[in-house]
């Protein structure tokens, strides 16, 4: 599922301005305030693919125990860091508190599923995130140059769609077929 969650994300993280700008023209000016906290939020996103997905692993293998302890130590840490934030930065403080708590515990996630099962998180993520991050650098650089309305941020998009799909085929040809006949099996299933 990285393979398509990743770009999706970082895609949104790039061109999350021009999308208010242009698809809201109207009202961007009432959206673009809200850019920050969306930008933070997206940031946020980013790991949850793989923390969801481990943490339903350490459910489903019998481990509510653990899953319990990472839920009551995502709540304190959401009131014990989230008020003071919220006081300070307004609305967007809950935004930076959720960043905050993904990325402080997600070390502890990947602690714990691999004390059940070993399990090589980077060696099965950094093909597609690596490919993301080229991509969102190349559909950032549309963005600024070449983008001035709907029809040429879609075709920023669909560039990023190709450098995306190309770094990725020469990064790993066999795990991207494996990934698209995951998907396929997905679709047709």
């Amino acid at each position: 599922m990285s393979v398509l969650y990743f770009p999706a994300i970082i895609g949104l993280i790039v061109t999350a301005r021009p999308i208010l700008e242009y698809l809201y023209a109207d009202k961007s000016d009432k959206w673009l305030p809200a850019l920050s906290t969306l930008l933070w939020f997206l940031l946020a996103a980013v790991p949850v693919v793989i923390t969801t997905t481990y943490t339903n692993a350490l459910y489903a293998i019998g481990r509510p125990k653990v899953v319990l302890a990472l839920m009551v130590l995502y709540t304190v840490l959401t009131w014990g860091i989230g008020l003071p934030l919220i006081r300070i930065l307004g609305y967007q403080g809950i935004a930076v508190t959720v960043a905050i708590i993904t990325y402080t515990t997600f070390p502890l996630v990947l602690r714990e599923i691999n004390r059940v099962v070993a399990i090589n998180t980077l060696g099965m993520t950094w093909r597609p995130l690596f490919a993301s991050l080229l991509m969102g650098i190349t559909v950032y650089g549309f963005t600024l140059t070449f983008v001035h309305g709907l029809l040429s941020l879609a075709g920023a998009i669909i560039v990023g769609i190709g450098v995306y799909t190309f770094f990725l085929y020469l990064l790993d040809r066999a795990y991207l077929r494996i990934e698209i006949a995951k998907v396929w099996q997905t679709l047709v299933h």
